[in-house]
């Protein structure tokens, strides 16, 4: 096994190299650095390797490989795309574990980032953009997606622009706090979000005792996402917005995720009942004590106080507590219930990282000049352009 210094590896000394993905060689290289690395599970070979499974072959990618005294450590996958901006702009484009296609896309990777032995994480990822920006003749812009706010750092060392497509906060609540203060999940919670909850549980409680059950097996985990594939469908579509299954591929990427990994207990399809009443299910993810709620579906309640979202996610805590989880991680977004039960935050970004390009510097300056007659008008029509309307 490779041994580091203590010292930090200087960038200087990694050897970066980019080639075609052959899966066969790259699963077991991408396991072995797993186990020095500190990765999410994004950035695991669960879902790496399915979403390999599942994107069509004219799109296979690349993997950026980072050696150390001829050790691996670091990797990533890039896919190479051609890709144009309101018909006028044309990119050629690196894409770190996307595809840059909106329906393959759909999955929506976070916690995103190379793969990096975990004492050279800053060393790699800087040596990985400054290599790239070496290469000059084959790529105009990186993205990046869903990745820790320190990526754009890195790229304005390295003189390229970064483009800020999106950013917003991480919302987790830290399970070993909770554990070590004692009286479970309500005893760390704020008086208001405490009665919220205790008035939930009272509502639901009219139809029986509030219950979680986890799926324990292949056949029941798709029975659950069934169940909540139509519970979100019918609340997406209550308050006339898109969908997470309005592409095809979300749902068929993750039943392949559902049989590759529910055997290693990665995979967590939760079902909450009062009484007979389904009030919900969540789809989480479970790596390494950390899990990720990934995706919901909520029945619909004619109670305004019922609140199953409250009801499932505080059932779920304390479940996974019980399975000496250390962090519960709702993922990027606000709403009031993540900022109710959530004790810290950190920020993503969406990056477009940009080469100095003449075309790409036009298309900046007429961005930068709609952005100003926009916040003019709204200006003027006394509307407060910090706050979309």
């Amino acid at each position: 096994m490779l041994h580091l210094p203590d010292v930090a590896v200087p960038a200087d000394e990694l050897s970066v190299d980019l080639r075609p993905a052959d899966p066969a060689s790259l699963a077991p290289e991408w396991l072995a650095l797993e186990w020095r690395a500190e990765p999410s599970f994004f950035q695991s070979w669960g879902w790496i390797g399915c979403w390999l499974d599942c994107l069509p072959p004219q799109l296979w990618p690349e993997v950026v490989e980072v050696r150390w005294r001829g050790a691996v450590i670091g990797l990533g996958l890039f896919v190479r795309r051609v890709l144009m901006r309101r018909g006028l702009v044309r990119t050629r484009t690196l894409l770190l574990h996307q595809a840059g296609d909106a329906a393959l896309d759909s999955i929506y990777i976070e916690h995103n980032g190379l793969l990096t032995d975990r004492q050279v994480t800053a060393a790699a990822e800087q040596r990985v953009v400054d290599w790239l920006v070496e290469r000059d003749h084959d790529w105009d812009e990186l993205q990046v997606s869903g990745v820790p706010a320190r990526w754009a750092a890195l790229a304005t060392a390295a003189d390229l622009h970064v483009w800020v497509r999106a950013a917003q906060a991480c919302h987790q609540l830290d399970l070993r706090r909770v554990a070590a203060a004692g009286g479970g999940l309500a005893a760390c919670l704020s008086r208001n979000t405490r009665y919220q909850l205790r008035r939930a549980l009272h509502v639901a409680e009219r139809s029986g005792p509030p219950r979680l059950r986890q799926a324990v097996t292949v056949a029941e985990a798709h029975a659950f996402f069934d169940a909540m594939k139509a519970l979100h469908i019918a609340s997406w579509q209550r308050r006339g917005r898109a969908h997470a299954f309005t592409h095809a591929f979300f749902e068929q990427f993750h039943r392949t995720l559902i049989d590759a990994r529910f055997a290693t207990g990665e995979i967590q399809l939760l079902q909450i009942m009062a009484g007979e009443e389904a009030l919900g299910y969540l789809y989480n993810f479970s790596h390494r004590g950390h899990v990720y709620a990934y995706q919901s579906g909520f029945a619909a309640a004619e109670n305004r106080h019922a609140k199953p979202g409250l009801v499932a996610h505080a059932l779920a805590i304390e479940h996974c507590l019980g399975q000496g989880a250390h962090t519960y991680d709702f993922l990027a977004g606000d709403n009031q219930l993540k900022l109710s039960l959530a004790d810290q935050a950190s920020e993503l970004v969406w990056l477009t990282l940009q080469r100095q390009r003449l075309p790409l510097r036009l298309e900046r300056r007429l961005r930068h000049l709609k952005n100003r007659i926009d916040r003019e008008l709204q200006r003027k029509q006394g509307l407060n352009p910090g706050h979309p309307q």
